[in-house]
This record gives structure tokens, C-alpha cells and sequence, in this order.
């Protein structure tokens, strides 16, 4: 069942019906009311059918003035524009600052000539799945397969955000092949490699040795060694997230992967390293700060330059593995390194976790959530110290972690032979 007004207009012959609403929706009394209302403004001279087709008109022509606005927008609009477009529209997205480096690095201003696309330029609407595909295979030729699958991701956000908003009419990346996910590294330094790989580092840091990076970039790596941070963590390191007596740095929730803000002990060599930089510094806020591409402003050290360098100093390691293949590594396989050998040295995995600023399967329960507030702080100073104090053993010639198997097959052994006397006893004893 239906309401309709049945009216003729003023100065017409032809009467007229129009659809008030359809019952349930619309009870009587409220189609006595609209109908009311109508017949006012037709005795006013209005006629309500027309005035509806008019309105139908005139939201159709917006619509298609809306359409024609946003390809024209779609046309002016490059890449980069639509990737400051969605940053501005996701600033309180904890990854931003990550997605932002990201876009800066392999699509805005690219400096490996591999990724040399011109795509930041190139209109939005013009971008194809075969100019992803090119960015994509470019990121993966150089081994980054990470960072591959990362950038796939971040595009993915930003061209989903573009059809969303009316930006761009397709999306490329839906022919585009995801990224495999790389396979977790295990990689970790050996006795002899982290032996020299302190020993080269220091040497490099305190200038007995001539380095070919910048020294920035070797205190960063030996800060990550020592602390077992993220290697980003490091170089975006602020003089005020260092304490007032420098025995403490607070790293910020918008600078943490976990978006939890982390505070670490800092043992006697990290304080060392931390104030030459500070005094090294010529920016009032970043201990290790860069300038510009265009030397027009400071910014922080990045962690993919620092990557870099260290690929730079590979030469002068050589590590082979057992097949005498070539064992490279990267900044991140340090903190592993430090996180396993803490290990091997009898640091509890619950502080290795808070060192590593991971929640622990402790931390995970009931009890960690809601009522275990102890931040570990004191064991994570000793940690930390022991870890330092174990750095130099090896750095001299020592192995701190070595274990002994003739000890071992010797405790065996007396082992077995208390547990037969044991017995020999028991018997004998049953028998007598």
C-alpha cells in the first residue's frame, strides 16, 4: 500500500500524482502531514513533481561535474602527490614516519640508479601495473626482498586510499605478483667473525685504523652490537632521550616497532660512544645528524645509508662459510648476535626480551599484563655489562662461550658410575 498526493497545478489542466511513501515505512498520519505541507506550496504556485524532477536534474549534473572534476584532478595528480595525499590523511598512523622513508628512498627521490623510474612524476592515473612490477623487481635484483614485500604493502595502501577517495579510477597493483615473504634470517656472528668485527670497529671508531665510511655509521653499528637495538632505533637517537647522567636512553613509542616506548641501561662503552658523538654533533637536537641532499637542512642518519656502509666494509671481513662460500652479514643479524650470546652466557630469556623490547611469554600471561609491573631495568643493566665485559674477552683472544665435551663425557661418567654404585649398594643391601 501507497500514499500519493493527487493535486493540478495553479494554471493546468492536468492533474498530477505524487508518491508520498510506502506503508509500513509511512503510517497515515504522517502522510496526512506531508500531503498538508504540500498543498501550501501549491497553492502557493509550486508544483512538487517538478520541483523533484528538477532536483533529480541537478543532482545528476553535480554527480557528473564531480566525475569530470576528479579525472581532471586525476590527470594533474602525480604519484608523489597522491602518496602526500594519503600521508596527510594517515599522519596519526604509527608506520608513517616508516612508510614516509620508505617512498623517499625508492620512488620520490631515489638515488640508485636502478630505481630511477621517474615514477614520482608520472600521473597517478597513468601508473601501471608493469611500473610497479619494474619497482618491485628492482628492490628484489639487489637481494631486499624485505623490503620488497614492505614496499608492495605501503603501495598497496596508498593506491587503495586513491580509488577509495575518487583520486585514481583503478588500481595497478591487482596484476601486479605479491612479493614472497623472505625466509627468516638465522645468520649470527661466530667467535673468530665477532672478534673481528669488534676489534675492526673499535680500531675504526677511535682512529688507530683508516675507515672508508663515515665514523657516524661505524659507532652506529657498534652501538647496535653493544645495546642489541634496531639499527633505525640508533641513528634517530635524540640527545633528549638521553639521561641527564647518561646512564639511561628512552626511546620514544613513535620511534619503537612495537609503538611501546623502550628505556635501556647503557654500559660503560655505549656512554662512551654516545657522548663522542654528542660532543661531534653539530645539531642541537639528533646525535647523529646528516645534512640534507641539497645541504639546506639537517635530518637524522638513516638506517638504510648505514646498511650501506656496512655492505662497504664486507670487503674488509670476507667471511666464508663452511663451504667457503661468501658469508655476509647484515646490522641486523648484530642484534641477534648480541641476543644469542647474552643467551649462551646465561641471561634469562624473559631480560633478553625486555632487552630486545619483545613481549616474553611471561609478559604475554595474566600476571605480566596486569600485575608484574617490574620494568627489569636492574637485570637488563647487568646484562648489558656482562655483555661489554664478554665483547673484550673475545676481543682478546678469549672464547667465553666455549664448552668443554671432555668435561662433559667426564661428568658422564662419574655420573654412571655413582648411579651403579648406587645400585650395587641397594642390591647387596636387599640380599644381606
Amino acid at each position: 500500500m501507497a500514499f500519493y498526493l493527487i493535486y493540478r497545478p495553479r494554471g493546468e489542466r492536468k492533474v498530477r500524482r505524487l508518491l508520498l511513501g510506502k506503508y509500513p515505512d509511512m503510517g497515515l498520519a504522517k502522510a496526512r502531514k506531508k500531503a498538508t505541507g504540500l498543498r501550501g506550496d501549491i497553492v502557493e504556485g509550486g508544483d512538487p513533481v517538478a520541483q523533484r524532477k528538477m532536483d533529480a536534474e541537478a543532482a545528476k549534473r553535480r554527480a557528473q561535474d564531480a566525475d569530470a572534476e576528479a579525472r581532471t584532478i586525476a590527470c594533474r595528480l602525480t604519484v608523489k602527490g597522491l602518496i602526500d595525499r594519503f600521508l596527510h590523511d594517515k599522519r596519526d598512523l604509527r608506520w608513517l614516519p616508516r612508510y614516509r622513508a620508505m617512498f623517499e628512498f625508492n620512488i620520490i627521490a631515489p638515488t640508485r640508479p636502478e630505481l630511477q623510474l621517474d615514477l614520482g612524476d608520472k600521473a597517478a592515473a597513468d601508473l601501471t601495473a608493469n611500473d610497479i612490477d619494474k619497482l618491485i623487481t628492482a628492490v628484489q635484483a639487489r637481494g631486499s626482498e624485505v623490503q620488497a614485500r614492505r614496499l608492495y604493502e605501503a603501495l598497496r595502501a596508498v593506491l587503495r586510499f586513491g580509488v577509495k577517495k575518487g583520486l585514481i579510477a583503478v588500481n595497478p597493483l591487482i596484476a601486479v605478483t605479491v612479493p614472497k615473504n623472505a625466509e627468516p634470517r638465522d645468520r649470527f656472528l661466530s667467535v673468530p667473525e665477532l672478534r673481528e668485527v669488534w676489534k675492526s670497529l673499535t680500531a675504526w671508531d677511535d682512529g688507530t685504523e683508516k675507515c672508508t665510511v663515515p665514523v657516524a655509521a661505524v659507532r652506529s653499528l657498534r652501538l647496535q652490537l653493544l645495546l642489541a637495538c634496531r639499527i633505525g632505533e640508533i641513528t634517530g637517537m635524540k640527545k633528549s632521550e638521553i639521561s641527564d647522567d647518561g646512564f639511561w636512553w628512552t626511546i620514544p613509542a613513535e620511534r619503537c616497532k612495537n609503538g611501546r616506548a623502550h628505556t635501556l641501561p647503557l654500559p660503560p662503552a655505549a656512554r662512551e660512544i654516545i657522548a663522542a658523538a654528542i660532543k661531534a654533533s653539530e645539531h642541537p637536537q639528533f646525535v647523529f645528524p646528516v645534512h640534507a641532499r641539497d645541504g639546506s637542512a639537517w635530518k637524522a642518519l638513516r638506517p638504510d645509508v648505514v646498511s650501506s656502509h656496512l655492505g662497504t666494509l664486507q670487503e674488509d671481513f670476507d667471511f666464508k662459510d663452511r663451504e667457503g662460500n661468501p658469508a655476509p652479514f647484515v646490522s641486523h643479524d648484530l642484534r641477534r648476535t648480541a641476543a644469542t650470546y647474552m643467551r649462551k652466557a646465561g641471561v634469562s630469556s624473559e631480560v633478553v626480551s625486555a632487552i630486545l623490547n619483545h613481549i616474553s611469554e611471561q609478559k604475554a600471561t595474566v600476571l605480566g599484563k596486569h600485575y608484574d609491573k617490574d620494568d627489569l631495568a636492574f637485570p637488563m643493566r647487568e646484562a648489558l655489562t656482562r655483555w661489554q665485559a664478554l665483547l673484550q674477552d673475545v676481543a682478546e683472544g678469549q672464547d667465553p662461550f666455549a664448552r668443554n665435551v671432555e668435561d662433559i663425557t667426564e661428568l658422564e661418567q662419574r655420573t654412571i658410575k655413582r648411579t651403579q654404585g648406587a645400585r650395587l649398594v641397594a642390591i647387596s643391601g636387599g640380599k644381606s
